[in-house]
């Protein structure tokens, strides 16, 4: 099969699993208990006037009927009105999806820089002091809350040793820099604003560590495992006699064989970071989609969880996508 057919079946693919995980999220959302008329209206309001919002809200109508609505407005580009914030879902997403996405990209970036030389020194020295600290790190990172080691880090660089901002994405007296992608680390650094940008890089350190200690835990474990299943294999065994460098077979031939199981969960690794951001977002006071969101279901507000959930599933697909295509890079026996 041709590459560009193999792209081309993987969009088709795409579109519907999108537009279904849309749908399937609209349905369950709007079966959430709780009337969100009431909660905006407050318990004093009248029946009468939770009457009268309802049918505002067209949350009366059968929920095929306001699904039918929802997809008519989403093609146009509408995912509705706010009724906590009564501001458009679509501006609020742009809005706080970028900051959120930024700290992902960091959180996997930190992951992927500590979990591959963890998990080769890991794999390379199995059993023995190298192997055994990746091992208790990797335990470390996976049991530990994202609140609680959060609040540890506030603690200790915020309040004992005075060195990290923690709460925010940028000072507020510092001016934003000029509007390009909404991230502020990227847009500070293409306007070349470098106070902003390191201000900003200050301010992600400790939110983007926290949320990386999970997927570099993975990461070691996968990377450790595929390194001790590959390294005797004969092809290894075969490079090796022929007296090419350890390091060559170990960064050139070893590693690329053995990370492919890695790089098959990236895509759910950073779709975990993105969908249990709101934690941290919460301790570090970050303004991302993700207490965004949280505050949404608070107040059940339909528009909002789901526009809000619509931004994840686009990334989650989006970041598979390119895994799958990564495949072949890595291991060019994989057949498509």
């Amino acid at each position: 099969m041709k590459f560009s057919t193999y792209v081309a079946k993987r969009l088709a693919m795409f579109i519907p699993t999108f537009l279904g995980t849309i749908a399937l999220t609209f349905i369950f959302v709007r079966l959430l208990p709780g009337n969100p008329a009431r909660l905006v209206l407050g318990p004093d309001a009248t029946l009468a006037q939770v009457q009268a919002l309802t049918r505002q809200l067209g949350l009366d109508k059968p929920i095929y009927v306001q699904l039918l609505i929802f997809f008519e407005n989403f093609f146009h580009g509408n995912l509705g009105m706010s009724i906590v914030t009564y501001q458009p879902v679509s501006a609020s997403v742009a809005q706080y999806f970028p900051n959120s996405l930024e700290e992902a990209i960091a959180a996997m970036l930190i992951s992927l820089a500590i979990g591959i030389p963890l998990g080769i020194a890991a794999g390379m020295r199995q059993n023995r002091l190298a192997d055994h600290a990746s091992r208790v790190y990797a335990l470390t990172g996976i049991s530990f809350p994202n609140f609680f080691v959060a609040i540890l880090l506030i603690v200790a660089f915020g309040m004992w040793l005075r060195i990290l901002p923690v709460s925010g994405q940028i000072n507020p007296f510092l001016p934003l820099p000029r509007h390009i992608t909404g991230m502020v680390v990227i847009d500070s650094l293409l306007t070349g604003n470098w106070p902003d940008l390191y201000n900003s890089l200050k301010h992600i350190i400790l939110p983007a560590f926290v949320l990386s200690l999970s997927p570099t835990a993975q990461t070691v474990r996968l990377l450790r495992n595929g390194i001790i299943e590959n390294k005797n294999k004969s092809f290894i065994s075969t490079i090796t006699a022929n007296g090419m460098s350890p390091s060559i077979i170990r960064n050139k031939y070893l590693f690329r064989v053995a990370f492919i199981p890695t790089l098959s969960v990236l895509g759910l690794l950073f779709a975990s970071i993105l969908s249990m951001a709101y934690v941290v977002e919460m301790v570090f006071s970050w303004p991302g989609l993700g207490r965004y969101v949280v505050n949404s279901v608070l107040y059940n507000d339909y528009n909002a969880i789901v526009g809000g959930t619509i931004a994840i599933i686009l990334v989650f697909l989006v970041v598979n996508f390119c895994v799958d295509l990564l495949y072949k890079y890595f291991d060019p026996r994989i057949r498509l």
